[in-house]
């Protein structure tokens, strides 16, 4: 004993219980991806089906494994070569995604599940249908207060030094949140969309849940910024298709790369690469000449008869070169 610390008597003893329980775990896998393989029918490329020596050797691994002991070298190296083998069959479907899809490991949750265990993913996908429900009701409550309290008003209209009653000042605030709530429909539309595909064919991957959340997150601000960059898209033949702020908010929520797309072209727009061949300024003054010429000139001679090594005295030769012929 020490620092409080109790280590085993026998480290080596421990260490083979560690390698026999991976091992079973591993053996548990193969057996329920082998199970899914053979009850479902599934087939490779060209109705290639699994080969007899791979369920041979995986049959054999659980007869092994239901032993105290750990198993050969030999056969531990032929179970790990069938489960490779097995695992690049079935891809993407895996022993995890296997089972947040199957009653048999359910879970409970105590919001959507409370009273018996339920799929992984089952739970995930009513989460997130209560994720959209939520807010669904946000966007409804805003539409609501613009019924019950009329149109808000417009900037300045509001008389100096009165505060807007609270159903007025929740109207507004949901007005302004108006693009993001429906890039988080959008988002979470999208999500249900791709979970129940996940669910039907296996393939749910609960280790992708965090990005799941991300997503909705993402589409949320996606939602809010793009109504900033952009309001109306071109259509077929030039016509011009203009978009309120809920429907640019799902959209962009609906597909995250329209929010990229518009950054990216507004990028390239506003803020162009700037090098020796992109400069094109009018030709200046001669004001404008001498200072460039004193100064300037000047300056990228010192620094290319201070350069260190080749590859700046080629940088700033092209820079004289390049300035001499605007002079």
């Amino acid at each position: 004993m020490s620092n409080g610390e109790v280590y085993p008597e026998n480290p080596a003893q421990s260490t083979d219980q560690t390698l026999i329980s991976k091992y079973k775990t591993a053996v548990a896998d193969a057996a329920l991806l082998l199970d899914f393989a053979v009850a479902n029918g599934v087939s490779g490329p060209n109705d290639r089906k699994l080969d007899d020596q791979l369920i041979g050797d995986i049959k054999r691994a659980q007869d092994l494994a239901r032993k105290s002991e750990l198993p050969g070298a030999e056969d531990r190296a032929k179970f790990q070569a069938a489960y490779r083998d097995l695992a690049l069959f079935l891809r993407p479907v895996t022993a995890e995604t296997v089972k947040a899809t199957s009653e048999k490991f359910g879970v409970r949750s105590p919001l959507v599940s409370p009273f018996w265990p339920r799929p992984l993913a089952i739970v995930w996908s009513r989460k997130l249908s209560a994720w959209t429900i939520l807010f669904v009701c946000v966007a409804l409550l805003g539409q609501w207060f613009e019924i019950v309290y009329g149109a808000l008003p417009q900037g300045g209209e509001q008389e100096v030094g009165t505060f807007p009653p609270f159903g007025q000042s929740l109207q507004f605030v949901l007005q302004i949140l108006v693009p993001f709530t429906y890039g988080a429909i959008g988002a979470s539309v999208y999500l249900l969309k791709a979970c129940q595909a996940y669910i039907h064919l296996r393939q749910f991957d609960p280790l992708r849940i965090p990005e799941y959340y991300n997503r909705m997150i993402l589409g949320g601000v996606a939602g809010g910024i793009i109504v900033l960059l952009i309001n109306q898209v071109a259509g077929d033949g030039g016509t011009t298709i203009r978009f309120s702020a809920a429907a640019l908010g799902f959209l962009a929520g609906y597909n995250n790369d329209l929010l990229f797309s518009a950054i990216e072209r507004i990028s390239a727009a506003l803020l162009p690469k700037v090098g020796l061949q992109s400069i094109r300024q009018e030709k200046p003054t001669k004001a404008d000449a001498a200072t460039i010429e004193d100064v300037s000139l000047k300056d990228l001679l010192d620094r290319h008869k201070n350069a260190t090594n080749d590859e700046e005295k080629k940088l700033y030769a092209g820079l004289i070169q390049k300035l001499q012929q605007r002079l």
